[in-house]
C-alpha cells in the first residue's frame, strides 16, 4: 500500500487520528480512517483497504511527542522563569522547570533550539503539572514562529538518531 502523505503540505509525517462521531466510526468499518499531519496540523481521511487501526484509549494525542532538549524562557502574570523543553509536537510540549505554575495558567514561551531560529509562543495553556514537569498546549503564535516550529518538528522527525 502506498505511503500516506498530507494533502495540504505533502509531508509523509502523518499518523492515525482519533475518530470523532458516529460517521467516522461507521466509515472505519469501510476502511476509511482519519489521519493528522504532524507538520501542518491538517486532518484528513483516507481509504486504507485491508488495514485496521485500533484506537488506543491511553494515548489521546493526535500529534506525536518528540524528545528534545531545548532551553526556554517562560513568562506569566508578573513571573519569569526558565526551563527545558523535553518533548515537543506541533501542538504543545512538556518542559521541566522549578517554577510553580497552576493548571489553566496562560504563559508565553521563548524557545531557543540549536539549529532553528528562536520560536516564540505568544500564548500556551498549562494542561498538566506533575513533579516539576509542565504540559503545555500552544494556543497562539505568529505565522513566522509557526513555520519555525514546523521546521523544528520536521528536523526532529527526520533525525537519524530518532528511533524508528
Amino acid at each position: 500500500m502506498a505511503a500516506l502523505s498530507c494533502p495540504r503540505c505533502r509531508s509523509t509525517h502523518v499518523r492515525p487520528s482519533s475518530r470523532h462521531g458516529a460517521v467516522e466510526v461507521a466509515l472505519s468499518y469501510a476502511y476509511v480512517y482519519p489521519f493528522r499531519c504532524q507538520i501542518c496540523r491538517s486532518r484528513f481521511r483516507r481509504f486504507r483497504p485491508g488495514e485496521r487501526y485500533v484506537p488506543i484509549k491511553l494515548d489521546r494525542r493526535d500529534y506525536e511527542r518528540l524528545s528534545c532538549n531545548v532551553w526556554t524562557a517562560l513568562a506569566w502574570r508578573q513571573w519569569r522563569s526558565q526551563g527545558r523543553v523535553v518533548d515537543i509536537s506541533i501542538a504543545g510540549c512538556s518542559l521541566e522547570t522549578d517554577a510553580t505554575i497552576q493548571v489553566g495558567e496562560l504563559v508565553a514561551l521563548l524557545m531557543e533550539p540549536e539549529d532553528v531560529p528562536p520560536v516564540v509562543v505568544d500564548v500556551a495553556e498549562v494542561r498538566s503539572v506533575v513533579n516539576g514537569r509542565v504540559g503545555l498546549k500552544f494556543v497562539k503564535m505568529e505565522h513566522e514562529h509557526e513555520e519555525r516550529l514546523a521546521d523544528l518538528v520536521t528536523s526532529l522527525l527526520t533525525s537519524p538518531k530518532r528511533p524508528k
